[in-house]
């Protein structure tokens, strides 16, 4: 069997996943300001574990002899076919908060776009 793309063993376990976090944004908010709220939130997530992350990544690196690239947070956006735009933050979190992460990071989020709590 021959492969095309180059085979990577992930076997080995890293206590950091790659997360992703889907945010709504309706046809009449600034899409822009969402995005930029809702990276500011994951940053500011990030921070909290950033350095532990780093470490276990070069680790990892180390034990590979690869480069696993960048970890830092980051939106992606599409737009669904009813206008809607949609936002993804893709962000490495600690497998064992998962659910906890995300639920700073959205509460954050609703914060700063829905201040009133509507």
């Amino acid at each position: 069997l021959l492969m095309s793309e180059p085979v990577r063993n992930e076997t080995q376990a890293l206590p950091f996943q790659w997360h992703d976090i889907s945010v709504v944004v309706p046809t009449n908010h600034d899409w822009q300001v969402a995005e930029a709220h809702l990276l500011s939130c994951g940053q500011k997530e990030w921070a909290n574990y950033e350095e532990m992350v780093n470490k276990e990544i070069g680790r990892l690196e180390d034990s590979i002899a690869q480069n696993t690239g960048d970890w830092q947070p980051r939106v992606l956006v599409s737009q669904a076919s009813d206008g809607t735009i949609h936002l993804l933050l893709r962000i490495g979190v600690p497998v064992r908060d998962v659910a906890i992460v995300e639920d700073r990071i959205v509460r954050g989020y609703l914060k700063q776009v829905c201040p009133g709590g509507s």
